[in-house]
């Protein structure tokens, strides 16, 4: 987590400021007092520092952690919540970040990860142009996508240019699971993830085969986390 007194900093304020911290301390005491945030935290500032370059040393999210749990190999991609809480001109950076740094960890251990790559949502020639960087340039196993943006499942016409994007790539796109905004106003206590999750993706995928999107990109193989959501169950109901 990051010190207290970033938190006000804004998300699209971070790149320069995380660029500034892996310089050094002073660097990014330097760049915080250019953002308001002043010289009094530079304690917290160093300690950031001193965190990093531990866990750079460790090699944590290398080949060590991936053999602790025997597995083999790994795909990364961003869940929830995804860049989507950005503004768009944020989101589109931050999505850039992300995958950027994922290669970095293909290049680096080649042989134990891949990346399903993160794309912003907002605007469907931001998310086409990096699809394009992910798959055509850095050779990304995929895409990742979420089962809905601000209400819209996959397969709703507005999200067409991105699929037209992966289907003429023979894309895999794998789906993350989240929450609608009517889930609010369900009166149960319970946190989203329990249930709305495996709703949010069975929604997906009704959508992308009776809204006819499987039909018009027949090429883009999906991948449906958490069993399929409840399509396996009453897959039979559907068929009706």
């Amino acid at each position: 987590a990051l010190p207290a007194v970033l938190e006000p900093v804004r998300v699209q304020q971070l790149a320069g400021l995380a660029d500034a911290v892996s310089r050094g301390p002073r660097a990014a005491a330097v760049r915080l007092q250019q953002l308001g945030g002043g010289l009094h935290a530079l304690d917290d500032l160093c300690a950031v520092h001193r965190r990093r370059r531990r866990l750079e040393a460790e090699e944590v999210g290398g080949p060590r952690d991936v053999d602790r749990f025997q597995v083999e190999v790994a795909l990364t991609s961003l869940a929830q919540p995804g860049v989507q809480f950005c503004a768009p001109a944020a989101a589109k950076v931050l999505a850039q970040r992300c995958n950027d740094y994922c290669a970095e960890l293909n290049a680096k251990w080649p042989k134990r990860f891949g990346a399903f790559g993160t794309v912003s949502m907002w605007n469907m020639s931001d998310a086409v142009a990096e699809i394009e960087r992910t798959l055509d340039t850095m050779k990304f196993a995929g895409i990742s996508l979420f089962a809905s943006y601000d209400g819209k499942f996959l397969g709703d016409p507005s999200f067409d240019p991105v699929m037209e994007a992966l289907n003429a790539r023979d894309a895999v796109v794998f789906v993350h699971p989240g929450t609608h905004p009517t889930n609010k106003l369900i009166q149960l206590p319970w946190p989203g993830f329990m249930m709305e999750y495996l709703f949010d993706t069975t929604r997906a995928v009704v959508n992308l085969v009776f809204g006819g999107a499987l039909e018009r990109y027949p090429r883009i193989r999906f991948i449906l986390p958490h069993a399929g959501g409840l399509i396996p169950y009453f897959s039979w109901r559907l068929s009706v």
